[in-house]
């Protein structure tokens, strides 16, 4: 897989439990379809200090089209090579993040994953690590004096 802004080979490299393809040459990275919402799902990196600064501008810098976001072309998809549009995401309007509407992939610029998981661990403060289940079970034990 190449880089699709400056042709170098993409190298493998595990972030947050996931495998990620990122350019050695400009530090852009490549997500699958899905791999986005499993980095920021997992919080494995200490973001607290990113967080504690104050929050951006919330006016977003690029333009938006007819109230949605703001899709041009802008590279080609590394997984599939067809051409990706650019858009906004709902946590960080400041952040255009480039998509396949084919494959679901994702190209990210130098930067922008970090920018986009402090903004969603700003949006979703707790850092449970537990399931769902697993607190329930240890609030019935606290609450029937079984610790």
């Amino acid at each position: 897989m190449n880089c699709p802004v400056d042709s170098s080979p993409m190298t493998q490299r595990k972030h947050e439990r996931v495998v990620i393809d990122e350019c050695p040459t400009c530090l852009g990275i490549y997500l699958d379809k899905g791999e986005l919402e499993k980095i920021e799902r997992d919080r494995t990196t200490d973001y607290s200090a990113a967080i504690a600064s104050p929050v951006p501008s919330a006016a977003p810098t690029h333009p938006i089209v007819g109230g949605g976001p703001a899709e041009q072309h802008s590279v080609s998809c590394p997984g599939c090579d067809n051409p990706m549009i650019k858009r906004t995401t709902e946590l960080s309007r400041d952040v255009l993040i480039d998509t396949c509407i084919f494959c679901g992939g994702i190209w990210l610029e130098r930067g922008e994953m970090q920018t986009l998981e402090v903004a969603y661990e700003r949006a979703h403060p707790h850092r449970d690590e537990e399931e769902p289940w697993q607190l329930r079970a240890i609030a019935w034990m606290i609450a029937h004096g079984r610790s």
